[in-house]
Parts: structure tokens; sequence; C-alpha cells
């Protein structure tokens, strides 16, 4: 939860949310390219990050794994969700 509230790209966010309330109107007009206008942008960069992420834990599972019927099982994902 820590992290969640401290990485730098949500430290900015919510700042500039926190920054926009305390502001009222004018602040929130100011605001807008960092609130509204960019989060499809954002959102689309923490999907990708995500996608990475899953695609990465599938790898290691697979490399990590003993039991050669759930290691196929776990390429085969791996493949389908990368694309190779």
């Amino acid at each position: 939860m820590h992290e969640a509230f401290t990485d730098g790209a949500h430290l900015l966010l919510i700042g500039s949310l926190i920054i926009g309330y305390i502001t009222g109107e004018d602040g929130k007009t100011m605001m807008g390219p960092f609130t509204a206008e960019i989060f499809k942008g954002i959102l689309a960069f923490f999907l990708l990050e995500m996608g990475l992420l899953v695609a990465r834990q599938l790898r290691e599972a697979a490399l990590a794994e003993d039991d050669p019927v759930l290691r196929e099982r776990l390429w085969e994902e791996y493949r389908k969700y990368s694309g190779n």
C-alpha cells in the first residue's frame, strides 16, 4: 500500500488532485492537463506494464516448475500471452 501512494506517477497525480481541490475551480482548470487529459496516457502505460509483468511471471513460473505437464501448460500460456 505504501508503494501505491509514494510511486512518482501516483504521487504526482494525487498531489495535483489535492492542489486542484484546495485551489478551487481556477486550480482545477490549471491542473487539468495533469489530471484529466493525461489520464488515458497514464492508464495505457499502466496496462502495458501490467501485461509485461504477467508475461515475465508466466515465464519465470515455467522455468521454475518441476512438473513437466504443468510446465508445458505454463509455456503454452506464455506463448499465447506474448504472441510467440
